[in-house]
């Protein structure tokens, strides 16, 4: 296998490197022709893959992409630990192991044993009422369970306590982090902890404020988000922004509990089998390192059960989901301000917090983006409702 370079950014990784890395960690030889670099349909957004055999059996190498440093690999190791150590076993059984990891250098890597099973795409009918309910059904397991069995005191990710091992309170890590590629717009000395509300948090409050204070420092500081920052005449998006953290000071937001998710449960996250009369099971659910401890009913960004090869299902396959979860578990899966018996005004700050992020990324990335004007009227209308004005 030839090195590889994704990018300039990332490492070098040759059969050579990858073959001493297992002899290091796991002890075992390997030789190229057992090397197999996953096609980039496969890649993820934060990973390079390889398909490794060894000792007749498989495993599988993620080198990280340099995005989110070190915090990311930790994350998924110590969540796959959580997993295993709390799961029901035939749910766990659903998830890799970590073999070994490095979570500290420039390259950072992880190795997860073989989960069985095809990418589930492969094989899913999104019109057959079999394969639909096998991966709803699995959905609901997995989150009920979670619900049930790792429940915990913060908001943000987890660790492993180098020691001993145990699983320990981490920082956030969320897509909509200005991570390295997106800290470009800053500037060229902008750094990942600088520009990210690290955690973990208490409470839901101390994660919101903080979010809110780091857009609210970018648009006082970025010139491309002059605009934001008003001429002095009437009200600006900074001065609301400031207002409203001053405001959740003085606020309290209940919280229904945190528990671990997964977060990532789009269906390119599953493995399955087909059987001989057409029917498919689920084998796998891989992909942690995004998983998080989140209060109940913020458990999915919006991303379950998103059909990558036919988008056009999205929305049928969530609604069934969400009309299950919510009629077994009791915990409203995506509530809105008018869902019965769900805080108004704790919607309306997560909302806020979630626009006030893409409002200033697009504006510091000026990429096209059609939606901005729909997300400032939204703003500005939540703005009026918490009455921080």
């Amino acid at each position: 296998m030839a090195s590889v370079v994704s990018s300039p950014s990332e490492a070098v990784v040759s059969a050579t490197d990858i073959s001493a890395l297992y002899s290091t960690h796991l002890g075992v030889d390997i030789a190229p022709s057992d090397i197999y670099e996953l096609p980039a349909s496969s890649q993820g957004e934060f990973n390079k893959i390889y398909r490794v055999s060894h000792s007749s059996t498989r495993s599988f190498l993620r080198i990280s992409k340099p995005l989110i440093p070190h915090r990311k690999t930790q994350n998924e190791v110590a969540s796959l630990a959580l997993v295993h150590q709390r799961l029901p076993p035939s749910l766990a059984a659903l998830c890799p192991k970590v073999l070994a990891y490095d979570d500290a250098s420039d390259m950072e890597w992880t190795i997860l044993s073989e989960v069985p099973g095809v990418p589930i795409l492969e094989i899913f009918d999104a019109e057959n009422e079999q394969h639909v309910g096998a991966v709803v059904r699995t959905i609901i397991d997995l989150q009920n369970a979670l619900w049930e069995t790792c429940r915990m005191q913060h908001l943000g990710g987890l660790r492993l306590e180098q020691d001993t091992g145990a699983v320990l309170p981490g920082p956030m890590v969320t897509y909509d982090m200005w991570d390295v590629q997106k800290l470009k717009h800053i500037g060229p000395d902008a750094t990942f902890e600088e520009w990210n509300p690290t955690g973990p948090f208490d409470t839901e409050m101390a994660y919101i404020s903080a979010r809110l204070q780091r857009d609210l420092r970018i648009v006082q500081t970025q010139p491309s988000c002059a605009p934001l920052r008003g001429d002095g005449d009437g009200k600006s998006f900074a001065q609301a922004l400031d207002a409203a953290i001053r405001a959740l000071e003085q606020r309290t937001l209940l919280s229904p509990g945190f528990a671990l998710s997964h977060r990532d449960l789009h269906l390119g996250n599953f493995l399955g089998m087909k059987e001989n009369d057409g029917s498919i099971r689920v084998t796998g659910i891989i992909d942690w390192e995004l998983a998080q401890c989140v209060p109940l009913d913020k458990w999915e960004p919006f991303n379950t059960l998103w059909h990558p090869k036919q988008p056009e299902y999205t929305d049928a396959l969530r609604s069934r989901l969400f009309a299950e979860l919510n009629a077994t578990s009791g915990v409203y899966s995506r509530p809105s301000s008018d869902t019965p018996g769900v805080d108004a005004e704790r919607e309306a700050w997560w909302s806020l917090m979630s626009l006030s992020y893409w409002i200033v990324y697009r504006t510091v990335n000026p990429e096209e983006e059609t939606r901005m004007s729909q997300w400032m009227e939204k703003f500005w209308k939540i703005i009026t409702e918490l009455r921080v004005l």
